[in-house]
């Protein structure tokens, strides 16, 4: 049932409609605290949710927060390097993006990408796009040598 408020919530944050989308996200959360221990993964999920739904609120600190949360019961739930904790570091970059904090974002990024290294093949377009994302940091920062390195590393697919 908490699954299908969080779905409820995806389509009103799809609509833009933040209020209508935390209601949902906040029930589902509230259902799983009630039905689940504390470090349950289904709890991520909505910290995952919740955290999305600030970050295009523009409440990043809040949302980094939430991610967090999010983080912390993946890492004690799944395996390092699970696709789900990759997918959080890269949210969570996301975000220290969006407030243009290269220092952080970089490391959230080198993060994921070091997991995804063992995780896919070295010609897997998800290993390419994180040496993209990290040239990409790199290059803000004007380190352009560095941001070349992994451009050059992308595209020859030599990891």
């Amino acid at each position: 049932m908490s699954s299908a408020l969080i779905s409820i919530g995806h389509a009103f944050l799809n609509q833009n409609n933040y209020d209508q989308s935390f209601g949902y996200y906040r029930g589902a959360l509230k259902m799983q605290q009630n039905l689940y221990p504390p470090d349950h993964i289904y709890i991520s999920y909505s910290f995952n949710s919740i955290g999305n739904l600030l970050r295009e609120k523009k409440t990043f600190d809040e949302a980094i927060q939430y991610q967090q949360q999010a983080l912390a019961i993946q890492k004690t739930y799944y395996p390092l390097g699970h696709s789900s904790i990759i997918f959080t570091l890269e949210l969570i970059g996301d975000i220290y993006q969006d407030q243009r904090n290269a220092n952080e974002t970089l490391s959230y990024y080198q993060q994921a990408f070091e997991m995804r290294k063992n995780l896919y093949p070295v010609n897997s377009t998800k290993i390419v796009s994180g040496l993209i994302n990290i040239g990409n940091i790199l290059n803000a920062q004007n380190k352009f040598d560095q941001a070349l390195e992994f451009y050059h590393r992308a595209f020859n697919k030599d990891h």
